[in-house]
C-alpha cells in the first residue's frame, strides 16, 4: 500500500482567509497575490522539509543523520564489544599475555590482524553461542537488509537511544549501504521542485540532483475567476513520515503571520509614497 503524500494547498481555509485579507489590504490583483504567496510558501516548504535548511550544510547534516540512524541498526563484527572480548578469550589468549580480560586491549594490532582473516564460520559459532547475543536478540547477516533498517524507523527516524542489534560480516557492504541511502538526502525536498519552477521560487541546486523532482506535481488555477488557487503536491513516498501534518500546520501558521506583517509593510510603503 502506498503511503499518503504531503499536500500543501494554498486555497485551504486558513490561507483563504489570510489571502483575502492580504488582497484587501494591498489592493493587488488576485492572480498576483495567489502566485506571490504560493511562491513564498513553496520556498518555506523546501526549507522546512528535512534536512532543515537549504545550503550545503543542510545536506551534510542530513548525510550525517542518515549514517547515525543506520549505525543504530547495524554494527560490524569488529565493533561488537562483547564479541571481540569472547574471541580474545577463546582464540587469542596467548596474544595479550593478560589473564584479566577486562584489561585486555582488544583493539591492538594483532587482534585486528585476526579480524582481517575473516574466519566467518568461527565467528558465527562464537556469536551464536554467546549468552549476551541471545539476551539482546542480536542477529547476524553478511550485508545490511533494508527491511531491518525500515523496521527500526519511527516517523522516518531511528531513535537515538537504540542500540544496534544486526551484526554485519562485510564491513564494506555496510559502508556501501550508507552511501546509497545518503544519496537520497534531499529527495523529499525535491518533491516541491515542480511547484518551485512554476512559481519561480528559489531552491538550492543540490536538491535538484536527487531524482525527486519527478515525484511532485503542481496545478495552477490562479486565473479561475470563481476560485483562484495553486495546488502543490509532494509525492515522495516517505515525505509524510519525515514531514507530518502537524509540522505542515506549523509552517502554514508562520506563513499566515508573515503575510499579515507583509501586508502592513506594503500599506505603510504605499502611504509614504503617496505622501500620507
Amino acid at each position: 500500500m502506498n503511503k499518503p503524500v504531503v499536500n500543501a494547498e494554498v486555497d485551504s481555509r486558513e490561507f483563504e482567509r489570510a489571502l483575502a485579507n492580504f488582497q484587501r489590504d494591498t489592493e493587488l490583483g488576485w492572480v498576483e497575490v495567489i502566485k506571490m504567496q504560493a511562491r513564498l510558501l513553496v520556498e518555506r516548504l523546501i526549507e522546512w522539509t528535512p534536512p532543515f535548511g537549504k545550503d550545503k550544510a543542510a545536506q551534510q547534516k542530513g548525510m550525517a543523520t542518515v549514517e547515525g540512524d543506520i549505525r543504530r541498526v547495524f554494527i560490524p563484527f569488529k565493533d561488537v564489544p562483547f564479541l571481540v572480548k569472547e574471541i580474545a578469550q577463546r582464540r587469542l589468549e596467548g596474544l595479550a599475555g593478560e589473564k584479566d580480560f577486562d584489561r585486555v586491549e582488544f583493539r591492538n594490532g594483532k587482534i585486528q590482524k585476526e579480524w582481517e582473516q575473516k574466519d566467518w564460520s568461527a565467528l558465527r559459532v562464537i556469536f551464536e553461542r554467546s549468552v549476551e547475543a541471545k539476551a539482546r536478540l542480536f542477529k547476524i547477516t553478511r550485508t545490511p537488509d533494508p527491511g531491518d533498517h525500515q523496521a527500526a524507523r519511527v516517523a522516518g527516524r531511528v531513535k537515538k537511544r537504540r542500540q544496534p542489534n544486526v551484526v554485519i560480516e562485510r564491513v564494506a557492504s555496510l559502508k556501501s549501504y550508507i552511501r546509497e541511502i545518503q544519496r537520497r538526502v534531499g529527495t523529499a525536498k525535491a518533491g516541491w521542485i515542480r511547484g518551485a519552477q512554476l512559481l519561480m521560487a528559489k531552491f538550492p541546486a543540490w536538491i535538484g540532483k536527487t531524482g525527486g523532482e519527478s515525484l511532485g506535481s503542481v496545478q495552477d488555477n490562479s486565473t479561475n475567476p470563481l476560485n483562484p488557487s495553486i495546488t502543490v503536491s509532494n509525492e515522495v513516498p516517505y515525505a509524510s513520515d519525515i514531514f507530518p501534518g502537524s509540522k505542515l500546520s506549523e509552517l502554514l501558521s508562520t506563513r499566515i503571520r508573515d503575510m499579515e506583517k507583509n501586508a502592513e509593510r506594503f500599506v505603510d510603503a504605499k502611504r509614504r509614497k503617496a505622501g500620507l
